[in-house]
């Protein structure tokens, strides 16, 4: 028995030896570490070195559900901020596919959407918003009433802004584009 145990150490060895001490941390966070490095990039302005961080943490395939929706939804921000709305389109529904119940990906979308001249997808991924919020609240009916506006159903934006209105009596932004709505403007 002792020379099984042996032996088998003597095999393992030069993995154990191999490993490098990135690898020997719990699994992740080496991916984490360049997430965290993406951001504090973005946020420094240096928006290409960001991509390239969240591209790398993507591509150790450490991250999993919410955090690997996390960094293509960063990745999504800054292709909008450079106007690679496409792109952008493509990294927001790689992160809904990675976390596919969190509404806030959607909603990252639906913007995305709307600043694309795309309001019917924009109406779309707000209803899924909506959908999955446990509380939906009066600037969820107030963003879609929106898109149903540019949209031109006119019917759906008044009953989202009368809905939001409903949920919040003083919301100013919905009295206004209620307001806008029902003069036919």
């Amino acid at each position: 028995m002792q020379v099984v145990a042996v032996l088998t150490a003597w095999v393992l060895l030069p993995c154990v030896l191999a490993t490098s001490p990135a690898q020997a941390q719990k699994p992740g966070r080496e991916a984490a570490a360049l997430v965290s490095k993406a951001h504090g990039a973005s946020r420094a302005g240096r928006k290409e070195d960001a991509l390239r961080l969240f591209a790398k943490a993507i591509a150790l395939m450490q991250l999993k559900g919410t955090d690997l929706a996390s960094a293509y939804n960063g990745r999504a921000v800054i292709l909008s901020e450079l106007d690679r709305r496409p792109e952008a389109i493509e990294e927001m529904t790689r992160a809904i596919a990675a976390a596919p119940k969190q509404a806030f990906y959607y909603g990252n979308r639906a913007r995305i959407y709307r600043a694309m001249k795309m309001p019917t997808k924009a109406a779309a991924d707000f209803t899924r918003v909506i959908e999955l919020s446990a509380k939906p609240g009066a600037s969820h009916y107030t963003d879609r009433c929106r898109a149903y506006a540019e949209a031109k159903a006119r019917s759906k934006a008044i009953a989202d802004c009368e809905k939001a209105l409903t949920l919040r009596p003083k919301f100013r932004r919905a009295a206004k584009l209620l307001k806008v709505l029902k003069d036919g403007s």
